[in-house]
């Protein structure tokens, strides 16, 4: 330990043990912790900040305290819910002793502060900002309310309304950002030494004291403004049926009502009321399978990449341009057809302009988006790139160098390499890998380095066939042709799985698909594919001629009876089914095609499918992914009503061998 000023009282402090540096410099002790590059909360860095905080609070030559880490400030979930270990909420007990404590502390809040973190730094007397640190509270997206006081600090520092917004969306926000003003006391750019020299210096020239949050009222200066934010809120909370959302609307504002005291315990009576529940077990569930998934991408041995090349034009390839972009990539875009390669800019044009009106990006991030776009319709801009995605049919014949990574971005397979983004209205956070049989470990290194490049969480397969999701899509699709086999409507099937929680339901999406996509699908002998018995019939899906679905000028889909006849007259309708039964054979069969990829070595982790499924709009996220929910609903169940399924299709609706250990043990699929 250096000192240098006197600090009586830290002489006996253990500090290998404390594992955190205290300088003391101008009477001001700089607390560096040490959380390793990750800058990970958790329970050892509370007790390195308590003993810390121990160390300083009665030394005679401290005034005051400066937390930080070489790595960013300490940030993470540390709840057992979300992945943490801190069990007793050691974290809560660190930020009252935080606001309590007698000698003022800051917080230097640099890198992305979320979750626990942002609840340390919302106790310290004052935050120090880097002007690019962002903060934000997952805890929403895991069914769970914060329980370290971040609904009872927030809100007195920014009001309700931003308070609302960055506690129930989960994102990250720049601290800088004017939604957000009143959070940091000083925001700066570079020098991080400097920055905290000059603070301490403003303050103790202005003859700071302690200034605990709790005593912070400029968030309730405008009280009827902050009811009406509450009220809007719980509108929105009440029509999504959210109990987390709801218990954190309450708690906020029970902060404009109660003392601090008072609110930390309805916050912690929400937190403990949210944590057991299902919904919260899915959600935490669905998140801690990101989390393995998103290690894929930390691999030490990924190579570097500055510039990718698109082969192709259309809507799809300028999704995957606007992703590079964003990823900060240069791009080469080889389009042949010029009537496309014009279209193609103008939409990605287009996309620009209207990001920039409605300020999602800025006018200089759009003209720094331009002038990474190299696009021509000769091959020979492809010279130089780092990567290259074929997004776009037909392009096969483009001549490429040889020692390049090539990657198949289309449904359908490749013997090399395939990448499947999952698109849902425009934005992806998944891509799935399949390395083909002749694919190398350089292809794969380069796959999982756009990945991360790109911010996206990356599921590695092997295969020589179709990627995950396009095996899950198909025996959704292959189950619900079976249930209409069996004499049900579409259009019952499709509302069962809608109010079980899938945004687009089998013959939804079969239309969204385009009807002779799906129709190339074969089904068992004696079996229809009922896509194809519409195409045959004229039909194509969301267009003019409709599909399952008949379509007005706005898209809007209703149902129609000239396909309820053509269907009734290929095979005699039967009484509806029960809803619960419906789901149960479409979500099994489902999960017993993830086993058969399980099986089959296609993917190395069952929370690799839960992943998948969740981010390709399979299985909503608060049912936790596809395996989580079959397990919920019980194993035995599904493999009865499965077994039960009078079809042709007798192997298709047999329970993988993994169905029946799982229940002999009284396991589930979480378990594996």
């Amino acid at each position: 330990m250096n000192t240098r000023a006197d600090i009586t009282v830290a002489d006996s402090v253990p500090y290998v043990a404390l594992n955190a540096d205290i300088t003391v410099e101008s009477q001001v002790a700089h607390v560096a912790l040490k959380t390793g590059a990750s800058a990970r909360l958790d329970r050892s860095v509370l007790v390195r900040i308590n003993a810390a905080l121990d160390a300083v609070e009665d030394a005679s030559g401290v005034d005051m305290v400066v937390l930080s880490s070489q790595h960013g400030f300490p940030t993470g979930l540390t709840v057992p819910r979300g992945g943490g270990d801190d069990h007793d909420n050691l974290l809560a007990k660190t930020c009252n002793r935080i606001e309590a404590f007698p000698k003022p502390v800051i917080a230097v809040v640099t890198g992305s502060v979320v979750a626990g973190g942002a609840e340390l730094a919302l106790a310290c007397h004052y935050r120090l900002a880097h002007r690019a640190a962002r903060t934000g509270f997952p805890y929403a997206q895991l069914g769970l309310v914060p329980n370290a006081g971040a609904t009872q600090r927030l809100p007195r520092l920014i009001g309700a309304k931003p308070a609302l917004d960055l506690l129930l969306s989960g994102r990250l926000v720049n601290v800088s950002d004017a939604s957000l003003r009143g959070l940091a006391d000083a925001v700066f750019d570079d020098n991080t030494y400097q920055a905290v020299v000059d603070f301490t210096a403003s303050l103790k020239s202005e003859g700071c004291a302690p200034r605990p949050t709790a005593q912070v009222r400029r968030g309730f200066v405008n009280a009827k403004a902050y009811q009406t934010a509450v009220q809007e809120a719980r509108k929105t909370a009440t029509a999504s049926h959210d109990s987390a959302a709801a218990h954190i609307i309450a708690a906020v504002e029970a902060a404009l009502v109660l003392p601090m005291e008072a609110g930390l315990a309805f916050e912690q009576a929400a937190y403990d009321d949210c944590s057991e529940t299902p919904k919260s077990r899915a959600l935490s569930h669905v998140f801690m399978a990101e989390q393995v998934a998103a290690e894929h991408t930390k691999r030490p041995d990924l190579p570097p990449m500055s510039s990718v090349a698109v082969l192709g034009g259309g809507p799809y390839a300028s999704q995957i341009v606007l992703s590079a972009f964003d990823g900060g990539l240069r791009v080469n875009w080889v389009i042949k057809d010029e009537a496309q390669r014009r279209n193609s800019l103008g939409h990605v044009q287009s996309i620009l302009q209207n990001a920039v009106r409605n300020g999602r990006i800025s006018a200089t991030s759009a003209d720094r988006f331009r002038d990474a776009l190299s696009c021509s319709g000769e091959a020979a801009i492809v010279e130089g790139s780092d990567f290259v995605l074929r997004a776009a049919r037909g392009q096969r014949g483009v001549s490429l160098p040889v020692d390049v990574p090539l990657a198949h971005c289309l449904p359908g397979t490749d013997p090399r390499l395939a990448l499947q983004f999952a698109f849902i209205s425009g934005q992806t956070r998944l891509v799935e890998i399949v390395l083909g049989p002749d694919g190398q470990h350089t292809d794969l290194r380069a796959a999982l380095r756009l990945a991360k490049q790109l911010k996206l969480i990356a599921i590695p397969q092997k295969a020589g066939g179709p990627c995950l999701s396009e095996r899950l899509r198909h025996a959704q699709w292959r189950a619900a042709d079976a249930l209409v086999d069996r004499g049900q409507s579409p259009y019952t099937i499709d509302a069962a799985m809608a109010a079980w929680g899938i945004e687009t339901p089998p013959f939804a999406a079969a239309d969204q698909a385009g009807l002779t996509t799906v129709a190339r699908h074969d089904r068992h002998a004696d079996c229809m594919n009922w896509a194809r018995v519409l195409s045959d019939a004229g039909r194509s899906g969301m267009g003019e001629t409709g599909g399952f679905y008949a379509y007005d000028a706005a898209r809007t889909a209703s149902k129609d009876e000239a396909v309820t006849d053509l269907i009734n007259k290929t095979r005699a309708p039967a009484p509806d089914m029960p809803s619960a039964h419906i789901q149960r054979l479409i979500v099994g069969a489902m999960a017993n095609e993830a086993a058969r990829a399980l099986r089959e070595k296609q993917i190395d982790r069952a929370s690799d499918v839960e992943v998948v499924s969740v981010h390709t709009g399979l299985t909503p996220r608060w049912r936790g992914g596809l395996l989580h929910a079959a397990t919920a609903e019980g194993l035995l169940k599904i493999s009865h009503a499965m077994a039960s399924m009078k079809h042709l299709d007798a192997e298709f609706w047999t329970p993988e061998p993994v169905f029946t250990d799982l229940i002999k043990n009284g396991r589930g699929f979480d378990d594996i």
